[in-house]
């Protein structure tokens, strides 16, 4: 490495040392190149001459004099300098970069606050930095993401100063974030490690020897709510990365200093002035991206600089090649793991830095801080691998491992012992585990039961008699129990299925994209443009969400015209008008012609979310059922908004995941559109109903009767607390086989959801197969022990 690339890099270090407060000599800085010394006191020296000429005086800007940072400093140049349109006063000093100085100023002709950002004096004078400082300007208004600030306006002072307005960003930057979170843990404690979101892993023996006895609740959970925060920071910016890749843009300064978060949850990827354009890989091409950035400068204008952060960059940038992709995400796992420890992985001089970083001599996370997750340890290690063919693939794939540590899957680059998958088992099953372990110690106790009539079996035959029967009325009376929540667990299963895609289209019904597409088809429904685009943004959404069973997703405007559908291979019903369906008025069955009427039935008669009755499909011609919500004209805190559209995803009965090893009816209680009767059977276990050439059996109405009883018994509840005797049936008789059997009955009801909401109709039948007679017992409650 020349001296001239050392001096820079030096210079990059007392800088950044001198913005942070913490002023480094030049003898500090020249510990291990001790003969650049005289020349680095020279370069400091005419530094500090030039920002003291840069901010000596005072003067007017637009006939104001106004500071620009509370030690009244100005830069006396810019007085009427800025050829723009627009006018700007109260400047205000923000900070300092490598190229450039930043600026709040107020725009006097859209009266908003803007960040004006100068090109340093020092670097003026520079055609290579000045055709950079344009590269950062270009590249950063050429990147149309949410998480990228952009830029309103480019031009240069009457001194030839370049500069450009970009958006204001009120709140502070990733680092700082990062080192507030660590000094409220250095005085609560270090957060419980734990498998994901779930139980505690084993630290020390199981128990952190870090952590304060008997912390309140309410500051885990802070600390808790916290550090996911910041990992949801974290994964916007992987998202904005992984967007730039696709574009063909690689930042080649990623660190926490250089992301801003908003005071209402923005998160941006601010600096791009070390951005390079490059030829975009396989890997990194989206199906969906039409175009590339292309440079409008050549390839030595985005070259890679020196002006980097040693503690964030990259092994191939620390041996002076040119950055790529990998090097992104190298930064990215280098910004994680001063997020989850509080400091940088490597420190010290910039020989010792780049060293370590060129060996891959870097510390393991949990190493310093026991409580970090194996998970998010493993996830940081593999993201700054020595070895670029090693790390995540891209930055989106990195961003996919941290969303499934949140949401308590497992990750990809770290396989878990057996004993965190059988508790994240246990976290999502503990109906089952409940049920398991009830089964389980009926067991033990009939086993004792039947040891001890073994034991003394010398007694009379009267007393081991009754022995056997209270051992038979006590396993009899918990298998009832056990039917019960069978069938109270599989109801509550179904009604997180059915809100699960409630949420999943509201929060997509809420996309400002949708609302302005559906505006525009409504306004000029013959509009091409329009529905290619409402065609492509629900293609998106649809492969989005995967991993869920559906069938079907479509945009049906103001009036019932179906807009757009995916799978588009099945769309034989776009442009055909639907708002005589149950899915589009909620009105609980179809319209005909005359009940219509000319004008349209208002969208699902101002309901949030609505299940249909179930229709069969044109296209299928299979038995299915239709999620939908309304699209607003507005977002949700209007007042006045009115729906403008509709968007459903359709699922035919039969996907529904359903256990083989339990014998289940699904059962719609509501009187269906076929013939008016209720007690349609939806699904039954082994037999496959949802045809249309034939509709399916019914239950009778005892087990109707004894469905809608308990909906009342509920009273407003969501939830069964525990069985109830109402569930159980002695003799239901099967509709289908025509047999008579023990089975248990729960509804389906939706927790959280209104009472008209809530309750879907459908009622869960968990048959009990194993006993051919069923013995009536008397007495309110068969689930409590006879003395």
């Amino acid at each position: 490495m020349s001296e001239e690339t050392q001096l820079d890099e030096l210079l990059d270090l007392w800088e950044e040392a001198r913005e942070a407060g913490n002023a480094l000599s030049a003898e500090e800085l020249c510990r291990d190149l001790p003969h650049l010394l005289p020349i680095l006191r020279e370069r400091i020296a005419a530094l500090e001459s030039v920002d003291g000429r840069l901010f000596s005086d005072t003067a007017d800007f637009n006939a104001a004099n106004t500071p620009l940072s509370d030690d009244g400093r100005t830069i006396p140049e810019l007085t009427g300098e800025v050829r723009v349109e627009g006018c700007f006063d109260e400047l205000d000093f923000v900070g300092r970069g490598g190229l450039g100085i930043v600026f709040r100023a107020h725009d006097n002709d859209l009266h908003r606050d803007v960040a004006i950002k100068f090109m340093q004096a020092r670097e003026a004078n520079d055609p290579d930095q000045r055709k950079r400082f344009a590269v950062e300007a270009e590249i950063t208004s050429r990147l149309d993401h949410p998480g990228v600030v952009p830029v309103y306006a480019m031009g240069t002072t009457v001194r030839g100063r370049p500069f450009y307005v970009m958006r204001y960003v009120r709140g502070s930057d990733l680092d700082s974030a990062i080192t507030d979170f660590h000094a409220a843990l250095s005085r609560t404690g270090p957060i419980p490690s734990r498998s994901h979101s779930g139980s505690r892993s084993d630290t020390q023996g199981g128990v952190n020897a870090n952590e304060p006895e008997r912390l309140p609740d309410s500051t885990r959970q802070a600390r808790n709510r916290r550090l996911r925060e910041l990992l949801g920071h974290f994964v916007s910016v992987c998202k904005t990365i992984a967007y730039a890749h696709r574009r063909g843009v690689v930042h080649g300064d990623l660190k926490p200093h250089n992301v801003m978060l908003g005071r209402y949850g923005e998160t941006m990827v601010v600096d791009w002035g070390q951005a390079i354009i490059v030829e975009r890989t396989p890997d990194v091409m989206g199906s969906g991206e039409l175009t590339e950035l292309r440079p409008r400068t050549t390839e030595e204008d985005t070259s890679p600089s020196n002006r980097i952060s040693p503690a964030y960059m990259s092994p191939e940038q620390a041996r002076g090649e040119r950055p790529s992709a990998t090097s992104d995400i190298y930064s990215l796992g280098a910004t994680l793991f001063k997020l989850l420890v509080g400091r940088p992985a490597v420190s010290g001089s910039l020989t010792e830095v780049r060293d370590r970083v060129l060996r891959g001599d870097l510390p393991r996370p949990r190493a310093l801080s026991p409580w970090v997750p194996r998970a998010l340890d493993a996830i940081c290690m593999k993201a700054m691998s020595l070895n670029a063919e090693d790390r995540y693939p891209s930055a989106l794939a990195l961003a996919n491992d941290i969303e499934r540590y949140l949401a308590d899957d497992p990750v990809t680059c770290y396989r878990e012992p057996g004993r965190e998958r059988l508790m994240r088992w246990m976290r999502r099953h503990r109906a089952v585990m409940f049920t398991t372990l009830i089964s389980t110690l009926l067991i033990v106790i009939v086993s004792l039961l039947s040891a001890v009539g073994l034991g003394v079996a010398a007694r009379s035959e009267s007393i081991a008699r009754s022995d056997a029967e209270r051992a038979s009325g006590l396993a009899e009376r918990h298998r009832r129990r056990n039917l019960a929540l069978s069938a109270i667990f599989l109801s509550e299963a179904i009604a997180n299925e059915i809100d699960l895609r409630w949420r999943i289209l509201e929060a997509e019904a809420s996309s400002p994209r949708l609302r302005e597409l559906v505006a525009t088809l409504n306004e000029n429904p013959t509009d091409s443009d329009a529905r290619e685009r409402l065609q492509g943004w629900l293609n998106g959404r649809a492969l989005d969400h995967k991993e869920i069973q559906w069938k079907s997703w479509f945009v049906n405007s103001r009036d019932g015209t179906q807009q757009a559908r995916s799978p588009l291979e099945e769309a034989v019903t776009i442009g055909q008008n639907f708002r005589h369906r149950d899915y589009f008025h909620g009105r609980g069955r179809d319209l005909t012609s005359e009940e219509l009427g000319d004008e349209p039935p208002p969208i699902l008669e101002g309901r949030p979310v609505h299940m249909s009755a179930v229709f069969f499909s044109r296209n299928t011609q299979t038995a299915m059922v239709a999620f939908s919500v309304p699209i607003w004209s507005d977002p949700p805190e209007t007042l006045g908004r009115t729906p403008i559209g509709l968007l459903c995803m359709t699922i035919e009965v039969g996907q529904f995941e359903f256990p083989n090893e339990v014998q289940l009816l699904l059962v719609d209680s509501r009187e269906n559109q076929f013939d008016g009767e209720p007690g349609l059977v939806l699904f039954a276990t082994g037999n496959d109903l949802a045809q249309q050439q034939e509709l399916p059996p019914r239950v009778d109405e005892e087990t109707l009767d004894r469905a809608a009883q308990l909906r009342r018994a509920r009273a407003g509840s969501a939830r069964m607390s525990s069985p109830d005797s109402l569930q159980i049936m002695w003799s239901f008789e099967d509709p289908i086989d025509k047999n008579s059997c023990l089975a248990a009955i729960a509804p389906v009801m939706v927790q959280g959801r209104a009472a008209n909401i809530s309750n879907t109709g459908w009622i869960v039948v968990v048959e009990d197969t194993s006993s051919a007679e069923v013995a009536d017992l008397q007495g309110s409650n068969e689930f409590q022990e006879q003395p």
